[in-house]
């Protein structure tokens, strides 16, 4: 009987593991099979009001087999009660026992409790490498979120996301730095410049890869944050809803001709020009200047900019981007025809002759009734 090669039989299992059904089912085909099966349906266990006490009572049972298998906690505090939350407590010691954790996912409801933050479960974790949060709801009342005193919890932490915070947030401690192998940062809304300032006074010098969206009013912060990133290698900044606050946003990538970055998109995906600010947006592109730049990726509303000076940066980019290997302008929105941006082609002629540059669609088309 012939056998199949490990190596495909991997690749296979690989391709279900998203199929926690599919996964069980090959299980059970080849004791061999079990492992791989194993370490994708346990690899990352999600815990909300109804599943924390099960949980718990399974991570209580001697011998059990799976811990190992765990690299990731995905928890909705924002759906746990006082009871749900200390059950959560509990389970922290045998947590932070599992060395395979590396990736923890929080979601936070409308408590503003200290303890609700940074005590119990949230010190569970002293492996993990990545911290997702998100925020439900307003926070703004005093004192605030302790955000900060919150991600100082993890000491080897290297990259950081914060997808969602509306509210305030909390003076750190005095004893608050950022973990030392902190080296990437997607930040937004209300936590964008609290974090940046925090990382800019603690001379923190390691990120070398920043996301930023929804910068309205923070100009001047991510300026000041940003030219002290020495080893700054990707820069992903979204002047979307940011243009319309009023300000002057060109400055902002000033810092660039200083710096090392390999790596920037820069994104306006506003859906009309009451939105927008294609004037703003223009000159912002237009002065940009890099020794290291090597990729550059723009995405943009094409209905706002198809009328934007676009030969002017044809003819100055080589000189600005000396290093410069691809140009992808991606069509956030578009009105639905296959050669909606075709016509950069003809706007940037020296650009499209070195075969530089590349457009791709990455949303769907605008419906007009």
């Amino acid at each position: 009987m012939p056998v199949l090669p490990q190596e495909l039989i991997d690749e296979i299992i690989d391709h279900l593991a998203n199929c926690s059904d599919h996964l069980r089912t090959c299980s059970l085909v080849s004791r061999a099979w079990v492992p791989r099966c194993r370490s994708h349906l346990f690899k990352t266990c999600r815990l909300y009001s109804h599943s924390v006490v099960g949980f718990r009572d399974i991570l209580s049972v001697p011998g059990c087999t799976f811990l190992r298998d765990i690299c990731e906690i995905d928890v909705c505090k924002s759906s746990c009660d006082e009871v749900t939350s200390g059950y959560l407590d509990e389970i922290a010691p045998v947590l932070a026992s599992l060395t395979s954790i590396r990736a923890l996912r929080m979601t936070f409801g409308h408590s503003l409790r200290r303890a609700f933050f940074c005590n119990g479960f949230s010190t569970g974790f002293p492996n993990v490498t990545r911290l997702t949060l998100s925020f439900q709801g307003h926070y703004d009342g005093e004192p605030g979120a302790p955000l900060i005193d919150l991600i100082r919890l993890f000491p080897v932490l290297q990259e950081l996301y914060i997808s969602r915070f509306d509210g305030i947030v909390s003076d750190p401690s005095p004893q608050a730095v950022p973990p030392p192998g902190l080296r990437r940062l997607e930040l937004q809304d209300d936590a964008l410049r609290p974090i940046l300032m925090w990382v800019s006074v603690s001379k923190h010098p390691k990120v070398d890869s920043l996301t930023l969206s929804n910068l309205c009013g923070n100009a001047a912060v991510v300026r000041a944050a940003t030219a002290q990133m020495r080893d700054l290698r990707h820069l992903d900044i979204d002047l979307t809803w940011s243009m319309e606050s009023g300000g002057n946003h060109t400055p902002i990538l000033d810092f660039l001709p200083h710096s090392s970055v390999r790596t920037l998109i820069v994104r306006d995906t506003s859906h009309d020009l009451e939105h927008a600010n294609v004037h703003e947006m223009m000159l912002l592109i237009t002065k940009l200047s890099s020794p290291t730049l090597e990729s550059l990726t723009m995405d943009l509303n094409l209905l706002l900019y198809m009328n934007m000076d676009w030969g002017a940066l044809d003819t100055a980019w080589p000189k600005r981007f000396p290093r410069l290997q691809n140009v992808l302008v991606e069509c956030g929105r578009h009105d639905g025809h296959s050669d909606h941006g075709q016509f950069l082609y003809e706007a940037l002629p020296l650009l499209a002759a070195s075969r530089m540059l590349s457009i791709k669609y990455t949303a769907t088309p605008i419906v007009y009734w």
